[in-house]
């Protein structure tokens, strides 16, 4: 049994080098992908790295850090998707904590 979300992490949550890792094409990772969870491969890998941000946050990490530890070029785009996937920016979840 694999632990999917520490591949993802390990492969940065970026579908390419994940299907490396596993030694898969990516088509093949895409099919099985989207037959377990019905979302694409994408779709779900930032969904676990938005889900590994707020566990960050919650910790105590700073949000700054949260985006450069979790491969997010600009902070306004880490901004702009956390707060798309948790209805909150992220600054806010970190001083609700």
């Amino acid at each position: 049994m694999m632990n999917w979300e520490q591949l993802a992490g390990e492969a940065h949550y970026k579908v390419a080098a994940l299907a490396r890792m596993l030694n898969l094409p990516e088509r093949t990772l895409r099919r099985y992908i989207l037959a377990r969870q019905h979302i694409t491969p994408h779709v779900w890998l930032e969904q676990l790295r938005l889900q590994k941000a707020a566990e960050l946050i919650l910790a105590g990490m700073p949000p700054k850090t949260v985006s450069l530890q979790l491969g997010f070029k600009e902070l306004s785009h880490f901004s702009n998707c956390f707060k798309r996937f948790h209805g909150v920016c992220p600054r806010r979840y970190w001083l609700s904590r």
